[in-house]
């Protein structure tokens, strides 16, 4: 069977010892197995030190391609205020407030990809002028 409802809390104690006294798996079974313990040996802590290590990557990746989303945004609403009589072609796609929402709603790395891949087919294609007008704001300021 499962753990009982109380692991949550250890969870959260052995994360904490984790994250921000920067103490390792057979550290906290031995030093600090009264916040753990009885939910939690060594092998659980383990697995939580895993579990949040594939969390943590989950979440800068996240941060980076949100960073992206904005940067298209940016790059798109500039594109159209520079350029107000050109029309948007039908293959086009504007990037919205929802699709930064749905990449903020992720929390599988096949979910991340998914999204990932979703941004490449409607916006790979201005990433090298978005990069580019990056590059030249960066050496004009």
């Amino acid at each position: 069977g499962g753990k009982p409802q109380s692991t949550i809390g250890k969870i959260r104690e052995a994360l904490n010892f984790m994250r921000n006294h920067f103490f390792e798996a057979p550290f906290i079974a031995t030093y600090r197995r009264e916040f753990v313990e009885p939910e939690l040996d060594v092998r659980d802590l383990w697995k939580v030190y895993q579990w949040d290590e594939k969390w943590m990557l989950l979440c800068v990746k996240k941060k980076s391609l949100k960073k992206l989303f904005e940067q298209m945004q940016d790059y798109q609403f500039q594109k159209m205020r520079d350029q107000p009589d050109k029309v948007l072609t039908e293959d086009t796609r504007v990037l919205q407030d929802e699709d930064i929402q749905r990449l903020e709603e992720v929390e599988t790395s096949d979910e991340l990809q998914d999204v990932s891949a979703h941004f490449k087919l409607y916006y790979g294609r201005d990433l090298v002028d978005l990069q580019n007008q990056k590059a030249s704001r960066g050496t004009a300021g």
